[in-house]
């Protein structure tokens, strides 16, 4: 299909599925605004004196939204450590944090390669400092046990960028990995690891693919069938770097060959340091992604598949007219929609070049896809912003604030109207 149909509307029709409308941003189609409401001013999540605090994740505990889960970095001096924390009232408060790193499983965050919490049954945090490694929570956060170390490279092996997905007491974690570096390229490659214990322990690693993005951090996800779906930024001869879909029908043991999600045809010669994200509705896989292709607007880009990967909808400006869009985040709300984040700049304000801002979207269950709703800052930066969903229409998002040689974790909560 035309990713580039100038057209209002345009019918998608998918094996095994119904076909959909979609409304593709283009002349005369005028999305509406995503409809929330925000709290007044955005608080500090953590910010300890003398120590600089950045990389949030945030989850929202299933059964209430009064429960919150936020883990982020917090660096002091030459000390860098992974942190937690819990909030029983929605947010209002926060417990005194817990830290999950250790000296002999440190962590590292820098750019795309920061941690990430996952609700999955149990909580787990995966994380890269010199290897991956995972620590997971079975009392409900309350207390984590000790991180296992999950990578198997050598001491002079890079594996970090790392990904998890859990499906009952199976774990399977994805990362980036250099020891093959040179077989094709300078490029690296990814491997996968799976846990048939809920993540106490992991098998040993095995290749999914070559010709992988080095700085593009894959991501894996359950499929609406039990699939594991991996997602990377693949290089292609050009170079050109294209985001792609690899598909297990058996557990993780063998996956069909890659699909691509969009020809967005994106040469670069370097690396976007941008990778995909994703969220499943019911039985849509929706993804997001930055390309800077010189063939389309660049921004941040939305498809989905309803048939778990196999075959993908014509691709979306999500980020529309927001300048300097990168670094998605989505998730998924119990009333069947999917939230979508990403920092950007607002056009109208200082020549475009306004502090960077966090931007919200939402895509309905029809597919409509809502106007950028900019998420209050108070007119400072708000970079790489993560997204969750609570019951009742509430959602979080929290970013990283930066400014006079520190940075601050900020949380801002909406309610849909």
């Amino acid at each position: 299909m035309n990713n580039r149909m100038p057209v209002r509307m345009v019918r998608i029709a998918m094996p095994g599925a119904c076909a959909v409308m979609l409304c593709v941003i283009t002349a005369g189609c005028s999305p509406r605004e995503a409809s929330y409401q925000f709290e007044v001013t955005p608080r500090v999540l953590a910010a300890t004196p003398g120590s600089s605090a950045r990389d949030p994740r945030v989850v929202i505990d299933p059964v209430s939204s009064a429960t919150v889960y936020v883990s982020n970095v917090e660096a002091r001096e030459s000390a860098t450590a992974l942190q937690f924390r819990i909030s029983e009232d929605g947010g209002d408060t926060f417990e005194a944090p817990l830290t999950l790193s250790t000296p002999t499983a440190p962590v590292s965050s820098h750019g795309e390669d920061a941690p990430l919490l996952i609700h999955g049954g149990p909580l787990y945090s995966i994380w890269d400092g010199n290897g991956v490694y995972l620590a997971r929570s079975l009392t409900w956060g309350e207390s984590f046990e000790a991180p296992v170390r999950v990578s198997d490279g050598g001491p002079n092996t890079f594996s970090g960028y790392p990904s998890l997905a859990v499906a009952g007491s199976t774990a399977y974690a994805v990362w980036l990995d250099n020891r093959e570096q040179g077989l094709q390229g300078d490029s690296f490659s990814i491997r996968m690891a799976r846990s048939n214990d809920g993540g106490a322990t992991f098998g040993p690693s095995v290749r999914l693919a070559l010709d992988v993005c080095p700085c593009c951090r894959p991501n894996v996800s359950i499929g609406p069938g039990g699939e594991v779906m991996v997602f990377w930024r693949k290089i292609f001869p050009g170079p050109i770097h294209d985001m792609v879909v690899a598909t297990s029908h058996d557990r993780g043991r063998t996956f069909g060959a890659p699909v691509r999600i969009a020809e967005d045809n994106w040469m670069v010669d370097g690396c976007p340091d941008s990778g995909v994200a994703v969220a499943r509705v019911g039985s849509r896989m929706f993804a997001a992604w930055l390309t800077e292709a010189s063939s389309k607007p660049h921004g941040v880009w939305l498809s989905w598949s309803d048939d778990a990967g196999a075959h993908w909808a014509p691709s979306v400006l999500a980020s529309q007219q927001v300048l300097d869009a990168n670094y998605p985040s989505m998730c998924a709300t119990s009333e069947g929609r999917a939230l979508l984040v990403f920092q950007g700049r607002n056009p109208a304000a200082g020549n475009g070049w306004s502090a960077l801002g966090a931007f919200l979207v939402e895509i309905g269950p029809r597919g409509a896809v809502s106007k950028p709703m900019a998420v209050p800052n108070q007119g400072k930066s708000a970079t790489r912003p993560t997204v969750a969903s609570g019951s009742g229409g509430r959602a979080f998002i929290a970013w990283t604030s930066s400014g006079q040689g520190s940075s601050l974790v900020m949380l801002e909560r909406a309610r849909r109207r």
